[in-house]
C-alpha cells in the first residue's frame, strides 16, 4: 500500500500517527485514551499496548486516522494540514475556505479503481439557494433542506429529476412514511446516470476542510456526468 506521493504506507507511520494522537492537545486525544505505547515489530506489524483491558480499544483506533510520517514532518503539522495525503480512494486537490473542496480519485488506491472520478464539496448556506441549485443541476446533491423547500422537492411535477432519501441523525436509511423516532436529518438527493468520467458537485450547509469535509449527513454525494 502506498500514498498518493509515491511513499509506502509502513508500521512507522503507524506509530507515528498513534503518538500523534496521544498529545492531550490533539483534537483526537480522546480516541487514544488507555494507550500505553506503541511498539513496531517489523515494517508492517504494530503492537498497541493498553494500560489495561479496553473494550472501546477497536472502536477508537479506527478513528484515530494515519499520517504519513516523512510527508507530514517535511511540511510542518500545519502545512499538512491544508494539504493533506492519506491512502482512501480520494486524494486531495484543492480547498479554498467557505467556498469549496474538491477531491479527484486516487489511481494507487488498494482497493482498486474509484466511481465517480471527482468530488466537489460547495459550500450554499442558503436553504433556497441549495434547492435552486439541485433543481438547475448546478449540484447532484443538497443535505438538509428546510421545511418550506421539502414540498417543492417532493412534488414530482416541480421537480422531475429529483428523488429523495431520508436518513435519521446517525445516517441509518428510513422510508419517507416510517420514519425513525427521533430522525432528525434529512438528504435529498438528485437522480443521474454513472460514467466513469462522472464527478459530483455538492452542496453543504456548513464550511469544510481540506481534512474533514462537513461530517455526513450534511455532505453527501451522487454521480454526475
Amino acid at each position: 500500500m502506498k500514498f498518493p506521493d509515491g511513499e509506502t504506507f509502513e508500521a512507522q507511520d503507524v506509530k507515528y500517527s498513534f503518538e500523534t494522537y496521544l498529545d492531550p492537545k490533539n483534537r483526537r486525544a480522546t480516541f487514544a485514551k488507555g494507550i500505553a505505547k506503541v511498539e513496531v515489530k517489523d515494517p508492517y506489524t504494530v503492537d498497541v499496548i493498553t494500560t489495561e483491558p479496553l473494550a472501546s480499544a477497536l472502536f477508537n483506533v479506527v478513528r484515530m486516522y494515519i499520517l504519513p510520517k516523512d510527508a507530514r514532518e517535511k511540511l510542518g503539522a500545519q502545512a499538512f494540514s491544508q494539504h493533506p495525503i492519506g491512502t482512501g480512494p480520494y486524494k486531495f486537490v484543492e480547498w479554498k475556505r467557505d467556498q469549496q473542496l474538491v477531491l479527484e480519485a486516487n489511481p494507487g488506491y488498494w482497493r482498486g479503481a474509484v466511481n465517480p472520478k471527482r468530488l466537489v464539496f460547495r459550500v450554499v448556506k442558503d436553504a433556497a439557494t441549495r434547492t435552486a441549485e439541485l433543481r438547475s443541476g448546478g449540484v447532484d446533491i443538497i443535505a438538509a433542506p428546510s421545511v418550506p423547500q421539502l414540498e417543492l422537492l417532493t412534488t414530482a411535477s416541480a421537480s422531475p429529476s429529483c428523488t429523495t432519501r431520508r436518513s435519521s441523525r446517525s445516517g441509518w436509511p428510513t422510508t419517507p412514511a416510517s420514519p425513525r423516532r427521533g430522525s432528525r436529518s434529512t438528504t435529498w438527493r438528485r437522480c443521474a446516470r454513472t460514467s466513469s468520467s462522472a464527478s459530483i458537485s455538492l452542496s453543504c450547509t456548513g464550511p469544510s476542510g481540506p481534512t474533514t469535509p462537513a461530517p455526513w449527513p450534511r455532505c453527501a454525494a451522487s454521480p454526475r456526468t
